[in-house]
């Protein structure tokens, strides 16, 4: 029978996304939207949606395994002065690592997804890349993390 995701059930499935990184107690702010302005003070969390799309090697005859693939992008304003860059690196390496390790250990999301894709099942998998990011007059540095979700069974298939 086809997993039929209600609007809530979604939201619930965001909820559990936000709250690991709120309960890290690292990030200032975390919020389930890309920013349109630049991020206010520190150290921030923005996650949204990127990609949603059939798995096929998931997937069988009857029903459909969906890939929802969330960004979780860590933004922290660069800074100034000599000793400012090691501790810019040092903080969003550091930010990225531990949500990608409470992601680890909860790989389920309190049992809404299949899996969060590890180690690479789909053509996704948990990872991230760095780079840098100008909002207005202000640089930042920046994680990217991908977070695969895999959905079982999310449509059916008839004939």
């Amino acid at each position: 029978m086809a997993n039929d995701f209600t609007q809530e059930e979604f939201e619930d499935l965001f909820s559990q996304l936000t709250s690991h990184a709120n309960r890290l107690g690292i990030f200032e702010r975390v919020e389930f939207r890309e920013p349109v302005n630049k991020p206010v003070g520190g150290l921030a969390l923005a996650l949204w949606i990127n990609d949603y799309k059939p798995v096929p090697a998931g997937s069988g005859l009857a029903e459909t395994t969906m890939l929802l693939d969330v960004r979780a992008t860590a933004y922290n304003p660069l800074g100034s002065g000599k000793n400012a860059a090691p501790k810019v690196e040092a903080r969003i390496l550091y930010a990225v690592h531990r949500y990608m390790k409470v992601l680890s250990n909860d790989f389920e999301l309190d049992r809404m997804v299949r899996n969060i894709d590890l180690l690479g099942q789909t053509d996704k998998r948990l990872e991230s890349d760095f780079g840098y990011l100008q909002y207005e007059d202000t640089w930042y540095r920046i994680g990217e993390i991908t977070v695969p979700l895999i959905i079982n069974d999310v449509y059916e298939q008839e004939a």
